[in-house]
């Protein structure tokens, strides 16, 4: 009864190459280096091995489709069939390959409306038959200097704001201050502010809240000169149907208090950065920063919330030419003031 059956050939092997990079992460102006790796354990029908690499952003969001812009392209011929046979002989093939990222090139991101990303493509054309195309991509980070690209942001400084609670029958003034050593920062690192509340309404302040944001901004095209994500996005010189914002919360809290009418208080409030927080760039398509987000409420009614925000930034560098610099502990802020008297 088994007669008739016709024995299975053996399955070939995939042939999806195997591409391994020298580095787990490349800083801009880098030379990128790897090996690719093909194995058959037969000879196979193929014309060329060709690796290319790719480097762009893309930006998408409704009515604004695919936008791009390439700043990183190029392709070497790994193999070319040698006596127009269109066969790869059985074996082991090894092909090296480098190349070098443009000094500008923005590090690696996916957001809610794009993505920068890098490609390295092995491509075997097999002659009467689909080309076999295996991709991998690989992490480029860039170096934000923070003493060189934001020296201010190594100052100490101060932000205020204050508000008049109630809407009709007012209910008077309460004000936020916050102090900082510095803005700039590393993952892992604690951010510490002074934050002083003055209370000159009728009614108690009752509640302090923070925010760590992380700010992405997108344009529907290059620009010749970025947006800051140092500063404030509503200064976008782009129409609002060309671009778009978004916003991710990181670390937030709350701090419960009760300061009473006409009086003072200090509180030094320690946030806690993540360790794998990306570090701020800016580049013609995408941007990206972070804020502090600071808020007193009171017990009005209405109009009961006072806010003041910070931009910070996040480097990457720990060295910079042999030397560190700008990364020294934070200086200790002066303690808060002891409670009022009372008897």
């Amino acid at each position: 009864m088994f007669a008739n059956l016709v024995p299975v050939p053996p399955v070939q092997p995939s042939l999806m190459a195997d591409i391994v990079f020298d580095n787990d992460r490349y800083i801009a102006g880098d030379l990128v280096t790897g090996k690719v790796t093909f194995t058959n354990v037969i000879p196979i029908s193929a014309r060329y091995i060709k690796i290319s690499w790719n480097g762009s952003t893309v930006c998408d969001w409704p009515f604004k489709k695919d936008m791009c812009n390439e700043y990183l392209s190029g392709y070497k011929m790994a193999w070319i069939s040698p006596d127009g046979k269109n066969i790869l002989p059985a074996g082991t093939h090894k092909y090296r390959f480098n190349f070098r990222l443009p000094a500008d090139a923005p590090p690696t991101f996916t957001g809610i409306f794009g993505e920068i990303r890098y490609t390295l493509t092995v491509e075997l054309d097999r002659p009467w038959q689909w080309n076999v195309q295996t991709r991998k991509n690989f992490q480029v980070v860039q170096k934000t200097c923070m003493t060189i690209s934001a020296p201010k942001m190594m100052q100490p400084v101060k932000f205020f704001a204050h508000k008049n609670s109630g809407t009709i029958l007012k209910d008077g003034l309460f004000s936020i201050k916050l102090n900082f050593h510095k803005r700039a920062f590393l993952p892992g690192e604690v951010i510490k502010a002074l934050v002083t509340m003055e209370n000159n309404s009728s009614k108690p302040i009752n509640q302090l809240e923070f925010q760590l944001i992380e700010q992405s901004h997108y344009h529907s095209r290059p620009q010749k000169t970025c947006c800051s994500v140092n500063e404030s996005l509503k200064d976008c010189p782009v129409a609002m149907k060309y671009r778009r914002d978004a916003e991710h919360i990181l670390n937030q809290g709350t701090h419960k208090c009760n300061i009473a009418p006409r009086q003072t208080r200090q509180v030094v409030v320690e946030i806690q950065i993540p360790a794998n927080t990306r570090a701020t760039f800016e580049s013609s398509m995408i941007s990206m920063g972070y804020m502090l987000g600071f808020s007193a409420r009171n017990g009005s009614l209405t109009n009961n919330k006072v806010s003041c925000n910070a931009r910070i930034l996040i480097g990457n560098e720990e060295k910079i030419d042999g030397e560190k610099r700008g990364f020294q502990a934070v200086e200790s802020l002066p303690q808060p003031p002891p409670p009022p008297y009372s008897p």
